[in-house]
């Protein structure tokens, strides 16, 4: 079964960023960034919720907090952390 296009035997091959895509080691098979923010989001959200796994679920939506961030940065716009920093520092 496939989810977004990834098939689970491609999700175990080691992934390397490039540019605005992950491109697999193995192959020539690339994945949109924001994409695999999205679902690291979506992942983090429903273990918060459910309860499962509090530190799983941090981690996940840290990791997707820093690829919309520097996304973001990239298309001259603050990130919702750079923001907090600002407003902090105030």
């Amino acid at each position: 079964m496939t989810r977004g296009g990834i098939t689970p035997a491609t999700c175990r091959r080691w992934w390397r960023p490039r540019g605005e895509h992950y491109t697999s080691s193995t192959d020539s098979m690339t994945i949109p960034k924001l994409l695999v923010a999205k679902e690291l989001l979506d992942q983090a959200l429903r273990l918060y919720y459910e309860g499962e796994a509090y530190f799983a679920a941090l981690h996940l939506a840290g990791a997707a907090q820093e690829i919309f961030g520097k996304t973001l940065t990239s298309l001259d716009h603050e990130s919702a952390f750079n923001n907090h920093l600002t407003e902090a520092a105030g």
